[in-house]
């Protein structure tokens, strides 16, 4: 035998959806009979015999990435394992969670609901359990819940003795939220004392920071670089209509395919909608400029989610434009708009280049789209989650109590997991339920719902239609307008926005009942808390920041407690930042949402993230806003938020440092740099 490998049919998720595909692994040529392109040629018959079967994917591993790459493959993720000590995660915290052992048909439903999340993972066949077992015979199976609730997450570990001793090896590791991955890791720090470390399998974590972010200091944690799976979209057409594609986007574009060996360029379009697409040859935009130019590897890249950013996608030789024309990322504003590229490792985030018209979306689609005022100012974009949260059934049944005849939903949470809203309608009414995540969230929002209805009209902020302090829900009218974070306006039109936006705030802040002694007893404490987590963070920053900035956050740790003690408390909204404020086009009016965080506190600091994000670098919004508000800030008002800015910009740079996280320690490095620019 001179050459010869094994492959078979598994299906693998991508978009939600399993798509077919073929795995191929073992293939070897004789070392007598290398150079005669044998690997090439056994790989076309064998990539065939999988086309035969149905493949519309091939995936393989190699360690020849650079041979492969160049007969269609392409990698589109590094691939690490992690050895942590066990200590490590003896420090996590979580909630009780309910656990049992061994393995059941219900958690393999649990496992493929979860790996739907992600782009690449298997539909395990039948055998593979069985299998695993025979290869790790010690493997067991540990099922996580919360009490009185189905599954959330599924854990699989084993042990392996090496030459340090024992090792505790994790296999799987699948949570379906942030309390069962918690309750998960602190379980493994907890199983058996005597392994001094956990190893996470290069299949036993999903692909993001989970694991860093959970550590106390990331440094005790240490990765091993493997071989990358590497993937080939053998029918691109059929590849395309099978993956799962956001249900609220409609869309249609131009695209160029390279053939494998580069030498023709097919023409195609990629039309999206209702959750479905289709990728057509010539199609209803035949003779159009294309958007984009890939080869064969980079569609497979771009397929699976490999480019996160127009930067990455740039890095990686994507071209705008036709091959004659001279090559861009993104394309220029005539040309078609833009390919999508995937913010998260499921669902495509889709970016436009400047002064793009916006894709057609239903309401509550977000969509990240820089515009001369907001590309430079936000501190951050928006990230996505993998999947819509699902509606409770015991949310359902209770909102259906108030809202007869509910017949839908739609998930309008923000990206992270504390976040839980939807939006519900029953025949012709529409109303927002949403869970708060702490009793204390939930007894705040409801006052500020009783406060907004005796100051504020029902144009300006929603009203309480019901709510249950048992399941910590809260029931409210929908209020006109669109999120102003990340809205593009004009710059007229956001002058006067902002000048509403103080307008509002002043009203609110008049119409509060001065603060209590307990309340002033808070806020103290928060200054001084404020002020120790300034003073902890200098000697963990100091090698990163110039003595400016040092000199600022010195000032922080000893200034805050004093400036705030004098200052009048108001009853403040306490998240007063532009993802809680609508704007109305169709009468210009301004709305506010999310009580969540009101309470007694100074005034200054209902400004910080405005200060930090937008008005040191449009200091004409800042002028806007406070002519609505009515007045300047006083001298110490204006040190205090300064420097309750310089606590927010370390406390990123620490966190992202700590963490390794880049773009916090970016976020931070620019909320310093800003606060240095201006010194009150």
């Amino acid at each position: 035998m001179a050459a010869g490998g094994g492959e078979g049919l598994v299906p693998q998720w991508f978009g939600g959806r399993p798509v077919s595909a073929g795995s191929m692994g073992c293939g070897c040529v004789a070392p007598e009979e290398r150079g005669g392109r044998l690997a090439a040629r056994l790989a076309q018959e064998r990539v065939r015999a999988l086309q035969d079967q149905g493949a519309v994917l091939a995936t393989l591993w190699t360690a020849s990435n650079g041979y492969v790459r160049r007969l269609g493959w392409e990698a589109p993720a590094q691939v690490f394992s992690w050895t942590v000590p066990t200590v490590a995660l003896k420090q996590a915290t979580a909630d009780t969670m309910e656990i049992t052992h061994g393995d059941s048909a219900q958690l393999a439903a649990l496992r493929d609901r979860l790996a739907g999340r992600w782009n690449g993972p298997w539909q395990r066949p039948s055998w593979w359990g069985t299998w695993q077992q025979e290869r790790h015979p010690d493997l067991e199976t540990y099922a996580f819940a919360g009490h009185g609730r189905e599954p959330s997450g599924v854990l699989t570990v084993a042990t392996r003795r090496t030459p340090d001793g024992r090792q505790l090896v994790v296999h799987d590791f699948w949570a379906a939220d942030a309390p069962t991955s918690d309750a998960m890791l602190a379980f493994l720090g907890r199983h058996h004392g005597r392994i001094p470390t956990v190893v996470f399998e290069r299949t036993g974590l999903p692909p993001g920071p989970l694991l860093q972010q959970r550590l106390v200091s990331v440094g005790t944690a240490t990765a091993r670089a493997w071989r990358p799976w590497m993937l080939r979209v053998l029918d691109p057409a059929r590849a395309v209509e099978l993956c799962g594609w956001p249900g609220d986007l409609e869309d249609e574009f131009v695209l160029d395919l390279a053939d494998l060996d580069g030498a023709g360029i097919g023409r195609h379009t990629l039309s999206i909608s209702a959750g479905s697409a289709r990728l057509t040859l010539g199609g209803e935009q035949r003779g159009r400029t294309a958007a984009v130019t890939l080869t064969m590897g980079q569609f497979s890249l771009w397929y699976a989610g490999g480019y996160r950013s127009l930067a990455a996608a740039a890095m990686g030789g994507l071209h705008g434009g036709t091959p004659s024309s001279p090559a861009c990322w993104p394309p220029p504003p005539t040309g078609s708009r833009g390919l999508p590229i995937t913010s998260d490792p499921r669902t495509p985030l889709i970016i436009w280049p400047l002064n793009r018209q916006e894709p057609r979306r239903t309401p509550g689609t977000r969509v990240y789209r820089p515009t001369a005022s907001t590309r430079s100012t936000h501190l951050r974009r928006p990230t996505f989650m993998p999947t819509a949260k699902p509606f409770p059934p015991e949310l359902r049944d209770w909102v259906a109590g108030h809202l007869p005849g509910l017949d839908a939903n739609e998930d309008r949470s923000w990206p992270r997991s504390t976040s839980l809203v939807w939006r519900v309608s029953a025949a012709d009414r529409d109303a927002y339920v949403k869970i708060s995540p702490s009793d204390l969230d939930f007894e705040r929002e409801v006052a500020g719902y009783a406060f907004t209805a005796a100051h504020l009209s029902k144009k300006e902020a929603p009203r309480l239609l019901a709510c249950d302090p048992g399941l910590r829900a809260i029931l409210s009218t929908p209020l006109p307008g669109r999120v102003v974070r990340d809205l593009p306006l004009e710059a007229s039109i956001e002058l006067r926005l902002y000048e509403a936006a103080g307008r509002l705030l002043r009203r609110w802040h008049d119409a509060s009942e001065p603060g209590t002694a307990a309340d002033r007893a808070a806020v103290r404490s928060d200054m001084e808390d404020k002020a120790r987590e300034a003073a902890d963070c200098l000697e963990d920053v100091a090698p990163y920041l110039a003595a400016d900035r040092l000199a600022l956050v010195k000032a922080a740790s000893m200034e805050l407690p004093g400036l705030a003690e004098h200052l009048p408390l108001v009853y403040r909204h306490g998240d007063y930042e532009t993802r809680n404020w609508l704007y109305h086009e169709a009468t210009a009016r301004h709305g506010l949402i999310d009580f969540a965080m009101a309470a007694h506190g100074v005034a200054a600091s209902e400004f910080v993230w405005l200060c930090g994000a937008i008005w040191s670098v449009r200091p004409e919004l800042r002028e806007a806003y406070f002519t609505g508000y009515g007045r300047p800030l006083t001298a110490e008002e204006d040190r205090l938020l300064h420097l309750l800015t310089v606590r927010l910009g370390v406390s990123y740079l620490r966190n992202g440092l700590s963490k390794n996280h880049d773009e916090l320690v970016t976020r931070g490095h620019l909320v310093l740099d800003r606060m240095a620019a201006r010194q009150p």
